[in-house]
This record gives structure tokens, C-alpha cells and sequence, in this order.
């Protein structure tokens, strides 16, 4: 067999692989169906390879073997519960399980038909997922909402986004959640199917990546979120050196202290003023305190001021700099096309 195609479809499923503690946790499995597959309690990927028998082994140390032969064509053959593994004059005899004990089959179950994913489905993920809560005890806000009617959602009570998606789908609203949603978004995903608790996404290579979801209502608590603006909001644009700023402005934060675990949003913020067509920047904290001053086009906002967090600034200023800044609803919002996106501002009280 072809030394590359066996790597690849090994780089393809190791996002899967378990940890030695669980049952088959470290292991590349190879199935009837000539696929390689791995698990590991949350996600599952199958990709299709033929190694010619059934059965599992240690994925750590398969793929450093192959990784570390230079010979382009190996042959791999099992005997006697061990795989022999031959590139040229160099032999390997590695231990192999005949029986897979980790529960592709049970994963790989079905409801329904595949449905076809809307075109900007993994852009869609892409664009939703740093929103979501990091917070182990939220769950279901960790989590990425996708919505029958054609747009995903994505965010805490601090942030949000909504993606509009190219098209509606035929099924029922599904939560992907966002630890998975990391690794799915490097798959070219065509369609998407429910199961027992899972949900299975196929890409072009016919790749097959399922992950745990949640049964839980996903409450609608952001419906009015996006529209809740009122006519005295005013729109700018953060400057272009906006990144720049934001770095140094954090060095004097403490949002690595004992306080950012009580309120972390306020230990690493940035108070933002406007005054005429200028916009000045402050941060201070228990190392010393910065501040600077950038001039701005507009002076629509001439005498707002702000508090918001450096992290959530820093990481949609690489989508839009244009701003809508409402401060009786104490929002940031941004906006193009097919997406939108919210900020929660810090308290200054």
C-alpha cells in the first residue's frame, strides 16, 4: 500500500484520538466497512481506507512508524494478533486488537436522510464559534445553534453572533458544539444527519465527523438582541492601528490577577472616550496605566464614553472596524452582509 495515502487518512481522524486512559481511547481503528476511525468520547472521525482486515491499534505509535519511513509503498499484514509492518529492509511487529471495542457502530447510527448543508455552512461556524461561552458550566451557550430557517447563532451573555446562512434546511434546529466545531471546520462538509444523541456531518473526501450534541431547548434569549438599538445610537470606525492598541493597552490590565476571576470582563477592558473627532484610549491596573490617542474621521460620537473587554475588541476588529455604539442598551454592535455581531460593555459604576 501507499505510504502517503495511509498518513493522510491518519492525519484526517487523529483530531479523535482518546487518551490511553479510556477503553481504545489511543488507537487507530479499521473497520469492515473500510474505513479508519477514531473516538474519543465527544467526536468521532471515520475516513475511508481499506487496510484489508478488522481491527485496532496503537495510533501514537503506528503513525510515528509510518510518518518515519521513507519508502513510498509498505506492506502491513496481520498475524496472530499483531500487524508486520514491511518498508524495504526495515520491519516492525506491533500489537494488534481484532476486536474494536469502542462504539463506532452505536455512533454511526442514522435518523433519517442526509440532508445538504447550505453553502456557507463552515464559514457560517467559522464566524459564530469565538462567541461561544467558555465557561464548563454552560453548556448549551457553548454551543453553536444552526436553525432550520437558515442561520446559526453563536454566544455567551457577554457576545453574540448570528450568521445568515445561504439556505434553510429540512430539519430541525441542532446545536454543534464549539470544541467540536474547531475541528469540523477544517472539513469541506457537504451534508449533515441526526443520530442517538450525535450528529454526523460528510465531507467531500467522504470523510464522516460526528460529535456529541445536546437534547436540551436552545431558548431563544438573544430574539430581540440584534434590534434592540435605539434611534440615538451613533455609528463610527475604530482606528486602523486598532490591534496595536489594544496590545499595549493590555499590558497594563489584570487580567491575570486573583481579581479577573471575579470579573474578567472589567480587570482586562479598556476605557474608550470620544471627544470631537479624536478617540483616546486608557488602561491601567495595579502594574501602571496607558493611554493614547488616535484621531478619527468622524465626530458623530463627539462625548461617548465606554468600557469594553481588550480580549472581545481584538477579536472581531479583524472582521469590521465599523461600529454602532448604543449606550442605553450598553451594546457594541457590527455588522456586514450575512452577519451580525454583539458586545456587551463593561459597567463603569
Amino acid at each position: 500500500m501507499n505510504k502517503n495515502e495511509l498518513l493522510k487518512a491518519m492525519e484526517i481522524v487523529r483530531p479523535a484520538i482518546g487518551t490511553p486512559e479510556t477503553d481504545q481511547g489511543d488507537c487507530f481503528a479499521f473497520t469492515k466497512e473500510g474505513y479508519i476511525a477514531t473516538y474519543n468520547d465527544s467526536i468521532s472521525i471515520k475516513h475511508p481506507f481499506d487496510i484489508g482486515f478488522v481491527g485496532a491499534c496503537n495510533a501514537s505509535n503506528l503513525h510515528k512508524l509510518i510518518s518515519k519511513t521513507k519508502r513510498d509503498e509498505i506492506t502491513i499484514k496481520e498475524e496472530e494478533n499483531y500487524l508486520h509492518i514491511k518498508a524495504g529492509s526495515a520491519k516492525g511487529k506491533m500489537v494488534f486488537d481484532k476486536e474494536i471495542t469502542m462504539p463506532i457502530d452505536d455512533i454511526s447510527h442514522i435518523e433519517g436522510d442526509w440532508q445538504r448543508v447550505p453553502d456557507n455552512f463552515i464559514t457560517g461556524l467559522e464566524t459564530c464559534i469565538f462567541s461561544c461561552s467558555k465557561d464548563p458550566d454552560k453548556a448549551l451557550l457553548s454551543c453553536i445553534k444552526v436553525c432550520k430557517d437558515g442561520y446559526m447563532v453563536g454566544g455567551c451573555h457577554s457576545r453574540i453572533t448570528k450568521y445568515d446562512l445561504s439556505s434553510k434546511f429540512k430539519m430541525d434546529d441542532f446545536l454543534v458544539p464549539s470544541d467540536a466545531a474547531k475541528f469540523l471546520i477544517k472539513f469541506a462538509v457537504t451534508h449533515v444527519a441526526e443520530g442517538l444523541g450525535w450528529l454526523h456531518f460528510k465531507a467531500e473526501d467522504n470523510s464522516i465527523f460526528s460529535c456529541r450534541t445536546y437534547e436540551e431547548e436552545y431558548e431563544n434569549w438573544y430574539s430581540q438582541i440584534f434590534d434592540d438599538f435605539y434611534s440615538d445610537a451613533v455609528k463610527t470606525k475604530f482606528p486602523d492601528r486598532i490591534h496595536n492598541i489594544l496590545d499595549k493597552a493590555e499590558i497594563f490590565t489584570d487580567s491575570d490577577t486573583k481579581a479577573a476571576l471575579i470579573d474578567k470582563d472589567a480587570t482586562n477592558s479598556v476605557l474608550i472616550k470620544i471627544i470631537k473627532n479624536k478617540m483616546v484610549f486608557s488602561a491601567e491596573g495595579s502594574s501602571g496605566n496607558f493611554k493614547e490617542v488616535v484621531k478619527i474621521d468622524s465626530e458623530d460620537a463627539d462625548g461617548l464614553v465606554f468600557k469594553c473587554n481588550i480580549k472581545y475588541l481584538k477579536d472581531i476588529m479583524g472582521m469590521s472596524q465599523d461600529v454602532v455604539i448604543d449606550l442605553n442598551c450598553m451594546m457594541l454592535k457590527f455588522e456586514e452582509d450575512n452577519w451580525k455581531h454583539i458586545i456587551a460593555l463593561v459597567n463603569m459604576k
